[in-house]
Order: structure tokens, then sequence, then C-alpha cells
């Protein structure tokens, strides 16, 4: 197996990893429960990319792009520089340490290592929004 499908491999193993953790520890959330994660104050993260943000999202949702390009290191597929990963998620208003909602288009695959990324940086209370931009 060459290395690009070694590559890919792994992300999906890891994504569909993450889905059913996501779905065994009801981290799956509705359109109802999003509306009261809101109401909570969560902070709702879009990781679709800034045009189809700038298009429209989820009123008061954050984004710093297309969440798999802007964290990942293009060359060697893992996260880049932890300190780089901070001051973005400062930049943005993005604590792990709150409640936070992920979200993108419907079954986006980022939206998930959107919330793996969190949970990876010590995140606790992060939830995904499956139906996403489209619900």
């Amino acid at each position: 197996m060459n290395l690009a499908i070694k590559k890919l491999f792994l992300i999906g193993a890891a994504l569909i990893s993450v889905s059913a953790y996501a779905q065994k520890n009801d981290a799956i959330l509705n359109t109802e429960q999003v509306r009261q994660a809101i109401a909570r104050g969560a902070i709702v993260w879009d990781v679709r990319d800034e045009k189809s943000f700038l298009e429209g999202h989820i009123p008061g949702a954050i984004n710093i792009g297309e969440a798999g390009s802007v964290l990942r290191d293009p060359n060697k597929e893992d996260y880049i520089a932890t300190e780089k990963i901070q001051k973005i998620f400062n930049d943005a208003g993005l604590s792990v340490n709150r409640d936070i909602v992920v979200y993108g288009a419907r079954g986006n695959p980022y939206a998930y290592f959107g919330l793996y990324t969190v949970q990876y940086f010590g995140g606790k209370q992060a939830q995904i929004y499956h139906d996403g931009f489209d619900g």
C-alpha cells in the first residue's frame, strides 16, 4: 500500500472511530438540542470554509476556515504546531473548556474532525450537530 492510501485509510478509520464514539456517548445533537445549547451559551463552531460560512451560518457561530485544512499540515497530515492551534482557537474565541457545538454541512467529516480536535486538546463538553447548516 503506498503512503497516500495509508494516510487516507488512517483518516477514514479515525473518522469512523470518532463517529462511533460520538454516537455511543450521545454527542450528536438534534436541532432542538442545538437551540438549547445556544441558549445556555455554548460556542458554536462552523468548520466549513470561509466562503461557505460567509454565505450563511448559524447565528453567533465562529469560523476559522475549513478545519481540516487550517489545523493540519498538508505535507504530513498531522496537526500543525500546538502553539499555532492555540492561537487560532484563541483568536476565534474557541475555548475547549466551554460547551461547544461543532457543525459543518450535513454529514461533513470535518465536523467530526473538529469534535475530535476539541477532545484531543482537553475539551470535555463538545458535541456535534450532524445535520449541520443543512438542518
